[in-house]
């Protein structure tokens, strides 16, 4: 199905991207969406979703937003993040300004008001990730994120932003100049969220499961408690994929901004709490002696990135 029609679909009310991609996949002709939407909405258990909504809307799909240089990448097409295909809830549809991530890929994130040590650390882990051939993925959020994109960026690299805002308007607003190098280097922004809208803490938390899923794995530079970083953290250990964590500095071991770090290197464990997991996945973590697959200190350095790849 074209992208154009999966975004059509998620403007029925009360369908989101899970149900979308099951009608998709459940290869309901369009016009099946308009002559039979009870029966095509019972196929996929989308009983709360209006048929009549769905019906309307597939008689007459409205267009999707346009914004300048941007472009609509559905989960069918050949560029779409191969990653983003393996974790439990993809998005149907990215809208991308720049470059689709490719290749393999390291995220790198963590706290708005890093220390010098932890800002250190994002610039080494990325120039490390890019002396190893990967790209760097990120958020482009103040702090951390936007030290692992320049570090790329200066090291030659490419790297990618996923927005909790619209592609046409990066935020926060100072690093506008910086999603423009991000673009022009090769690299892009991406976003599930239409042009034009404003970040949320929901759109915020739902763009870290991307970051994650597109990643081979996840570096938490520096993180306090609590933390957004925490909620990319989850979905790392949901999605399978292995998360790295920075263990703090000597010099700054007892400072809070590297609480989340002390906890996730803890060779007891830590409390499940913090990463607001729960159910099976919380019991998962609370197993786990550390949490973090891989502990990056002053003795083991960077080195051992590449091995996770």
């Amino acid at each position: 199905m074209a992208p154009e029609r999966l975004w059509a679909l998620l403007q029925v009310p009360g369908l989101g991207p899970a149900t979308a991609l099951r009608l998709a996949k459940a290869e309901a002709s369009w016009q099946r969406l308009v002559d039979a939407p009870v029966d095509v909405l019972a196929s996929v258990k989308a009983g709360r979703v209006s048929p009549q909504a769905l019906s309307d809307l597939a008689a007459s799909p409205p267009p999707p937003p346009e914004a300048p240089e941007t472009r609509l990448v559905g989960f069918f097409d050949d560029d779409y993040p191969d990653g983003l295909r393996q974790i439990p809830n993809p998005p149907a549809v990215l809208w991308v300004r720049g470059t689709v991530p490719e290749g393999p890929l390291g995220a790198v994130v963590g706290t708005r008001h890093p220390t010098a040590g932890g800002e250190q650390w994002a610039r080494n882990v990325s120039e490390r990730l890019v002396a190893d051939g990967f790209g760097v993925v990120s958020g482009l959020a103040a702090g951390i994120d936007s030290a692992a994109h320049r570090a790329t960026l200066d090291a030659g690299g490419r790297t990618w932003a996923y927005l909790g805002s619209g592609v046409d308007r990066p935020s926060p607003a100072e690093n506008r100049g910086l999603a423009d190098e991000i673009v022009a280097s090769g690299g892009g922004l991406l976003a599930e969220v239409d042009p034009g809208t404003e970040p949320s803490p929901h759109t915020l938390v739902s763009r870290d499961r991307l970051q994650s899923g597109t990643s081979r794995f996840t570096v938490i530079a520096q993180s306090g408690i609590p933390s957004g970083t925490l909620h990319t953290a989850r979905f790392t250990l949901e999605q399978g994929r292995p998360l790295v964590v920075v263990a703090p500095p000597g010099e700054e071991l007892g400072v809070p901004g590297w609480a989340a770090n002390r906890a996730l290197t803890d060779p007891g464990g830590c409390d499940p709490g913090i990463l607001k997991a729960s159910g099976r996945l919380a019991e998962q973590i609370a197993e786990r002696r550390p949490v973090a697959d891989l502990v990056l200190d002053e003795d083991t350095g960077v080195g051992l990135l590449a091995t996770l790849g």
